[in-house]
């Protein structure tokens, strides 16, 4: 079942991004995606192997690893904006 959903929907939008954008283009919104898709609750892995597979392992692993930071410290920081009202409705 894995397999299925692999090859018939993850491969197919991996290979039209890879195809559609220029190389700065794909960086811009791999980062962006691996950046804002934690904070919407979504999945970032799919934008993760593009830049393995387009980038290579240094470029992409460093395309990760700073999209990523940023991605888990966003939360972060929208939480401690609102932190008076959470905690308001909370207690």
């Amino acid at each position: 079942m894995m397999r299925y959903f692999y090859f018939q929907a993850i491969i197919p939008i991996v290979n039209w991004g890879t195809n559609r954008f220029s190389s700065l283009e794909l960086a811009v919104l791999v980062f962006a995606t691996i950046a804002l898709f934690p904070t919407l609750v979504l999945p970032s892995s799919p934008s993760m192997w593009v830049a393995g597979m387009k980038f290579g392992y240094c470029f992409g692993f460093l395309l990760i690893i700073s999209a990523a930071a940023i991605g888990v410290s966003l939360p972060f920081l929208i939480g401690s904006i609102f932190h008076h009202k959470i905690e308001v409705h909370v207690l």
